[in-house]
């Protein structure tokens, strides 16, 4: 994997989900999945925090669940 991938893949993880960002290269799924990107980090966890169920969450965790989608949205729109 070189830099030119992996900088392709945190651009295109600033506004697609990171599996349309790495449709292109598949076999590289994995480890950019565990790769130390505060961008591909910040994609995955937003990612999970959007398919969370919120009909059985409480009113608190809901609040706390929409502040960490806030500081998410700032890593990926803040750094392209």
């Amino acid at each position: 994997m070189n830099s030119n991938l992996l900088k392709n893949v945190e651009i295109e993880c600033c506004t697609k989900t990171f599996e349309e960002s790495t449709k292109g290269v598949p076999q590289f799924k994995t480890q950019l999945s565990c790769w130390p990107s505060e961008i591909i980090q910040a994609r995955i966890s937003f990612d999970a925090a959007c398919r969370m169920d919120l009909s059985t969450m409480t009113p608190l965790q809901m609040q706390r669940l929409a502040a960490l989608k806030r500081e998410l949205i700032q890593t990926l729109h803040g750094q392209y």
